[in-house]
């Protein structure tokens, strides 16, 4: 299948296979080329379905005549949410109406109570009429099976988009004091397996950068898992808030809410980071595929003098020991 519009053959310059992959990718799934790279053409196969225009090139108004559906992806609930935001974005981009995720019935009552949570996370944000649980019902209703790249599908959230969705976020007055909100992830990433040993970032880097952001009467409070490698002791021990296995729409709360949020490298940090309207700190050592988004233009890092200490202190906490062997055989995590 040819991509329409295309008129001259890749340079053999761009033969590099990432390059190529995702060229490939674009043309099967039916995408008309633009003459802008900032222009997210509309699919083919929908642009047949449902005749453009599809919107007001001014209000952003959908016409109303397809509604768009994405297919729900499993993982993670801030994983999930995700995707139903970018599945709105581009509904929004392209002047659909967003009908919702449509999952399996299998799945539905297979996790009926992760389903309740994703709901109550999305209540929380204000965002219950956009982002819903729900299959196409019409022939005109168009399903969109996510194959798009995510480095095409970010062009969709615009910051008319991103000011529309902050705009639902009810914020109750704000506290007097300055409040600092850490996302530690644990849980399921520990430094006992190679798989997620890279995304395992100890205690001690935390303290760094709280020795780096914190202030004179703030209010620090650190969201985690209760099951950890690591005590939160020496947090405690700081006077620090924690806040561990708590009620997930609480976190997304405080992460927003707070004057600087410090995330950790998840889907579930990277919600609240786009929504903040104040300081959100990334701090890891390698670059994310989020950092270059238009929407992640206001994260901020500590520097590369504190970002340096991470490798050798996440180096230091896996070394092949006899007693890191005995934490690892000993360290059980439920949801795995």
């Amino acid at each position: 299948m040819k991509c329409r519009g295309q008129r001259n053959k890749l340079p053999v310059i761009l033969g590099l296979a990432s390059i190529l992959a995702a060229v490939l990718n674009l043309c099967s799934f039916g995408y008309i080329p633009t003459h802008s790279s900032n222009v997210l053409a509309i699919p083919k196969a929908v642009n047949e379905i449902c005749p453009p225009p599809h919107r007001d090139a001014i209000s952003f108004v959908p016409n109303g005549t397809c509604t768009f559906y994405s297919e729900f992806k499993s993982g993670g609930s801030g994983y999930v949410v995700k995707n139903m935001l970018y599945a709105h974005a581009c509904a929004t981009y392209w002047g659909f109406r967003y009908g919702g995720a449509c999952i399996n019935n299998k799945i539905a009552s297979r996790d009926v109570n992760f389903t309740n949570t994703v709901e109550q996370l999305i209540q929380e944000m204000g965002w219950g009429s956009q982002l819903r649980f729900a299959c196409p019902q019409d022939k005109t209703d168009w399903m969109m099976n996510m194959k798009l790249p995510q480095f095409q599908m970010q062009k969709c959230q615009t910051r008319e988009w991103k000011e529309t969705m902050q705009n639902r976020i009810q914020h109750p007055q704000t506290p007097t004091n300055y409040t600092i909100a850490i996302h530690i992830r644990r849980g399921d990433v520990t430094p006992c397996t190679k798989e997620v040993q890279f995304r395992y970032v100890p205690n001690q880097y935390y303290l760094n950068l709280l020795d780096y952001y914190d202030r004179p009467g703030a209010i620090v409070k650190i969201f985690s898992e209760m099951y950890t490698f690591e005590p939160f002791d020496v947090f405690r021990d700081r006077g620090y808030q924690l806040i561990l296995s708590g009620p997930l729409e609480a976190a997304w709360r405080a992460f927003v809410e707070a004057d600087l949020f410090i995330m950790s490298e998840s889907s579930f940090s990277f919600i609240p980071g786009i929504m903040s309207r104040h300081r959100v700190v990334y701090a890891m050592d390698q670059p994310w595929q989020y950092v270059n988004m238009p929407l992640t233009k206001h994260w901020e890092t500590p520097g590369e003098a504190i970002q340096a200490q991470l490798a050798p202190l996440r180096a230091e906490i896996s070394k092949n020991t006899a007693e890191f062997q005995k934490k690892c055989s000993a360290y059980r995590y439920p949801g795995h």
